[in-house]
């Protein structure tokens, strides 16, 4: 990986905290960030856990949950 490589990814992290909301396109559900997993040389993930069950759980990378056309932020209003 080359060091912008690096330097975007690290910056993508800075962007996403534990307690950030998320919907993705075409799904009624709202997905919470419990985890954020930085490890060298490794692509950053996130673990989101569904609002309203806590049962429900999935692990994606940080740039599949910040790329617009997948998934969109939400305030804990809506």
């Amino acid at each position: 990986m080359s060091l912008r490589v690096s330097k975007g990814l690290r910056t993508m992290a800075s962007r996403v905290q534990v307690g950030q909301q998320f919907r993705e396109h075409g799904c009624p559900y709202v997905w919470e960030v419990q985890a954020v997993f930085e490890r060298p040389g490794e692509p950053t993930h996130v673990r989101l856990v569904q609002v309203g069950d806590h049962h429900r759980l999935k692990t994606i990378g940080i740039a599949a949950l910040l790329d617009r056309q997948l998934y969109d932020a939400v305030t804990r209003a809506e």
